[in-house]
């Protein structure tokens, strides 16, 4: 079962490279962590929650949000105390794994 991901995984990169050099790079930087959760046989749903950056790319961009409400910074204290609120409200908004 390994050796068929391994394989699967080189043909993908053999045709990355073909369309792109730096996916092709990418992959094969992943190609260890990919196969390790192969391995562990980590349910489907996991790995494509842990394959996406999505959450964390929302995370920051709501903090991003955050700052650029922020009129007049006092202290970096009060700036972290704003970002800190606005993260954990975030948490509280953000998807579950269902299946698991």
């Amino acid at each position: 079962m390994r050796e068929d991901a391994e394989e699967s995984l080189e043909n993908l990169k053999e045709w990355l490279s073909e369309i792109n050099e730096s996916s092709a790079r990418s992959l094969a930087a992943a190609q260890e962590e990919l196969l390790t959760l192969h391995r562990m046989k980590v349910p489907e749903l996991l790995r494509k929650a842990l394959h996406s950056t999505n959450s964390i790319e929302s995370m920051f961009s709501t903090g991003r949000s955050c700052e650029k409400n922020i009129k007049r910074y006092r202290s970096s204290k009060m700036s972290q105390r704003w970002l800190v609120k606005r993260q954990m409200k975030w948490q509280n908004n953000a998807y579950r794994i269902a299946e698991i």
